[in-house]
C-alpha cells in the first residue's frame, strides 16, 4: 500500500504488527532508552487492551486516516508467531473478516 496506494484496497488485516524491539541497542541506535521501555512494559501490564487499542493513534494520524470500521481481535494465548501456533484461530478470524469486512 505504501508503494501503490490504497485506491484499489477495500480492507486489510494487520497481524502481529509490532517490531521485535524498539529498545536502544547496538543494532537499534535510534531506539528508546530503558526508562521508556519500562514505562511501556508497565502500561501493558496495567491494561494491555487499552495499550493495544491506543497504539494505532500513536503511529497514525487518525483524524485524517480514521479507522471507523477497525476491529481488534486478540487470540487467547496467542504468542508472537501465532499464525503458526494458533493457525486455526487466526484462520477463523480471517475468514470471519473476509465474510464481512465492513
Amino acid at each position: 500500500m505504501g508503494t501503490h496506494g490504497t485506491e484499489r484496497v477495500r480492507s486489510c488485516v494487520i497481524i502481529e504488527s509490532l517490531a521485535p524491539t524498539f529498545a536502544k541497542s547496538g543494532d537499534n541506535p535510534t531506539g528508546v532508552d530503558d526508562t521508556a521501555v519500562s514505562a511501556v512494559q508497565q502500561a501493558i501490564v496495567d491494561d494491555r487492551f487499552a495499550w493495544l487499542t491506543a497504539l494505532p493513534g500513536d503511529f497514525l494520524n487518525l483524524e485524517d486516516y480514521s479507522l471507523p470500521h477497525a476491529r481488534y481481535v486478540e487470540i487467547e494465548g496467542g504468542p508472537h508467531v501465532m499464525c503458526v501456533t494458533h493457525r486455526a484461530e487466526v484462520n477463523a478470524e480471517l475468514l470471519a473478516f473476509l465474510a464481512d469486512p465492513a
